[in-house]
């Protein structure tokens, strides 16, 4: 038999209409179907255990059903990873144990918290969908999260933006601008999802190096440990100057050097070793061949052919 036929078996009329109840260390949790990229709140999970073991499960949670080689089915979250992990944590701790048991929240016949759930049969792209408009409806999850959500609906169900905001209720263009937040280091994405730094201000410092993101938080930090957003705005702006003038150098420095190859393979004193290096460097730069080794041995051999000559 089955994970899913036994779990079915557990069926309790406590659960009437609105699902099964199931032991809740049955059910799996699928890493892609995790809607929070930092994972569940401990804090919400001891909260929420605390209330489960008083006052029961009153909304379900989804799940569905996973079918094996051999005909039987797992289970399988698609949404509700707090209630489940409350559930979880009831049956572990033997004082919230004894609260559900005194409130009569504890099965008679498993004589464990079981887990109200909604057994679906989706396939993981609708599950995704699900887990994605339950989150949405209970504004559950943060923009740090939502941005990952929408990466994995792009790269691995080949949705449009237009499609995947469609179920976000926003347009193509945010979705595409959202995307930028998931680009950004680890300790800023934290702030992010935190709400210490605006989201519109964490997909501006996305154009930052790490280094620069770091720099602005450090500088728009107060003494009280507070984030000052319009010192991050104003250190953002000034870093990406910066980045901006750096660029435009860069570009004039590049004219510079390819007038001196042009030079140098244009001039008639220059020696054969001279021209050969001008003209594979030139390729280089224009993007019309690889040198193999890279500019560096490039750079070698000129060297060690002018030695020769000379």
């Amino acid at each position: 038999m089955g994970l899913a036929s036994k779990l079915a078996l557990t069926l309790s009329a406590k659960a009437g209409d609105n699902g099964i109840r199931v032991d809740p260390s049955a059910v799996l949790i699928n890493a892609q179907l995790k809607a929070r990229f930092y994972g569940a709140d401990p804090v919400h999970v001891e909260e929420l255990a605390q209330k489960l073991a008083r006052e029961d499960q009153e909304v379900p949670c989804s799940v569905r059903k996973i079918k094996r080689e051999d005909g039987t089915f797992d289970i399988e979250l698609v949404a509700g990873e707090h209630r489940l992990l409350a559930a979880r944590k009831i049956n572990e701790d033997p004082d919230l144990r004894a609260i559900a048991e005194e409130h009569g929240n504890i099965h008679p016949k498993t004589k464990m918290f079981m887990l109200k759930v909604m057994v679906s049969s989706l396939e993981l792209k609708e599950a995704m969908f699900l887990a994605i408009d339950e989150n949405n409806l209970r504004a559950a999850t943060s923009a740090i999260d939502d941005a990952h959500n929408q990466l994995i609906l792009k790269e691995q169900f080949d949705l449009t933006d237009a499609e995947i905001g469609s179920r976000y209720k926003c347009g193509a263009a945010w979705i595409s601008r959202m995307r930028l937040l998931t680009k950004l280091d680890d300790a800023t994405k934290k702030l992010v999802h935190e709400g210490k730094i605006p989201v519109q201000k964490g997909m501006d410092m996305a154009s930052l190096n790490e280094d620069q993101r770091a720099g602005v938080i450090e500088n728009a930090t107060t003494e009280d440990g507070e984030i000052d957003t319009s010192e991050i705005t104003k250190g953002t702006r000034e870093a990406a100057n910066a980045n901006k003038d750096k660029e435009k150098q860069v570009g004039r420095n590049m004219t510079e050097f390819r007038k001196d190859l042009k030079e140098v393979i244009e001039n008639e004193k220059s020696s054969e070793a001279e021209i050969a290096f001008a003209k594979d460097i030139m390729r280089y730069i224009t993007g019309k061949v690889k040198i193999k080794g890279g500019i560096f041995n490039a750079a070698l051999r000129y060297a060690e052919a002018s030695e020769v000559e000379a």
